[in-house]
């Protein structure tokens, strides 16, 4: 299989490493094609230098809400789960400064967000982060 490319093997497919391929993945994961474009020319296209620049930006990736410093988030990540009785609305509003409506509608518009790595509801009456 010399020279054969695409090579199939396992279920997988090598491409041949070409910047067009390299552009193409690079996208599939995400970036624009600036980015991707920067990235395989700041790099020559060698995989462990790519890596390196990627795993870069993921670790200074902060989501939308951590920017806000929103109360609301802060109240719910200080309790951490609650339930819609009456004590723990009470507590929430407490934390957030805000009434209880507000601080859910703010959860789920941040809950909406691509990547907001904060929030699941559990039932319409049970929150947990």
């Amino acid at each position: 299989m010399k020279g054969i490319f695409p090579m199939k093997l396992m279920n997988y497919i090598l491409e041949k490493r070409t910047i067009h391929n390299l552009l193409s993945a690079l996208e599939k994961i995400g970036l624009d094609y600036e980015d991707a474009r920067n990235l395989v020319n700041n790099t020559s296209g060698i995989y462990a230098f790519m890596r390196k620049h990627l795993f870069n930006r993921v670790s200074n990736f902060k989501p939308q809400w951590v920017e806000n410093r929103s109360k609301a988030v802060i109240a719910a990540l200080l309790c951490g789960s609650w339930a819609e009785c009456e004590g723990d609305k009470e507590i929430i509003s407490k934390l957030a400064e805000k009434e209880y409506d507000g601080v859910i509608q703010e959860l789920n518009f941040i809950q909406q967000l691509k990547n907001h790595l904060l929030l699941k509801l559990i039932t319409m009456a049970q929150y947990v982060i």
